[in-house]
């Protein structure tokens, strides 16, 4: 740690998140470019994450809580931190719920990280299944 010149506060805050084997196959897919003759040069796949998107789901993610919930400040904020329009912001968090990879709670500006993909903490088991209660809810 003498490497990173933590303080001992900083050293025992110091947090890991585990990024799984599914998280990492899905970001390869959703990043990959589609390359089929049908496919235009400047069009996109919808599903397909751009850079916009990462960089956002990597801010949601610094917010994580052990419950897996992020909370992030307003989008005027995360516009002038990340260099991204509102409109970009809105649409990577629309891109990045339409996959599951986030969804929104019902508390303002809060997210759900599934669980499958990215994790804080120990306790996988726990938050794969108020990840399913959450998704179950918002499909009411």
């Amino acid at each position: 740690m003498d490497d990173l010149n933590l303080t001992d506060s900083q050293e025992s805050n110091f947090k890991f998140i585990a990024l799984t084997k599914q998280g990492i196959e899905l970001i390869q897919k959703l990043t990959t470019k589609s390359t089929t003759k049908t496919t235009s040069k400047t069009s996109k796949k919808k599903s397909e994450l751009t850079s916009a998107d990462i960089n956002l789901l990597f801010y949601i993610i610094n917010n994580l809580t052990y419950e897996n919930t992020a909370t992030i400040p307003p989008q005027k904020i995360i516009s002038l931190d990340l260099n991204l329009s509102q409109k970009q912001i809105s649409l990577s968090i629309k891109k990045l719920t339409n996959q599951e990879i986030i969804t929104k709670l019902n508390i303002p500006r809060t997210y759900f990280i599934n669980p499958k993909f990215f994790y804080l903490g120990t306790d996988k088991k726990n938050k794969i299944i108020k990840w399913k209660k959450a998704i179950k809810e918002k499909k009411k």
